[in-house]
């Protein structure tokens, strides 16, 4: 029996001294605990940034491939539309006793009627607009002045005379229309 007892105060003092020793130990895990805590939710935070910045990543590239495929004909659409301007400038330039009086050249204007209209029908077709602002109030985000004359038959800041026609392509201006405004 003095053997048992030996070895149950043994076991009670080694419980003891496990006891201290997690006492002592206790301070220290719970700075541990509050560390890993606080690294957990920084961890989290970059996580949640990391998230939302690839969202933001994957919004813009997608904005950017929409504007890429809407606009991806600009230059060419700029090119075209000189080509248009010329077929108009050379259907004003016969003249009407000409086209009258002479076979070939209303041969000719029949031509490059038929050349223009399928020029705008295509143009059209792909969302470019032909802007003639005559008569209308001058408006710096579609129109660039390049003069002022005197109308005395016209409000201040109407178009008066259109030199070049714009243009627009979706919602966005292709080229500026030149102008002349009433002063």
């Amino acid at each position: 029996m003095v053997g048992m007892k030996s070895e149950e105060a043994s076991s009670v003092e080694q419980a003891e001294n496990d006891a201290v020793s997690e006492a002592e130990q206790l301070p220290q895990l719970r700075l541990q605990i509050e560390e890993l805590s606080s690294k957990n939710a920084e961890l989290e935070d970059k996580v949640l940034r990391a998230v939302a910045e690839s969202e933001n990543i994957r919004r813009r590239l997608s904005k950017e491939i929409e504007d890429a495929a809407q606009y991806a004909i600009s230059n060419f659409a700029h090119d075209m539309i000189e080509v248009e301007e010329n077929f108009r400038r050379a259907m004003e330039s016969i003249s009407k006793d000409s086209l009258s009086n002479d076979a070939l050249a209303q041969s000719i204007y029949q031509g490059v009627e038929m050349t223009l209209n399928m020029l705008v029908k295509n143009r059209e077709k792909h969302g470019i607009r032909r802007l003639d602002p005559m008569g209308q109030e001058f408006d710096h985000n579609f129109h660039q002045a390049i003069g002022q004359v005197e109308a005395a038959d016209q409000p201040s800041g109407t178009i008066v005379q259109v030199v070049q026609a714009g243009y627009i392509i979706k919602d966005r201006l292709l080229r500026a229309a030149l102008v002349m405004v009433a002063k």
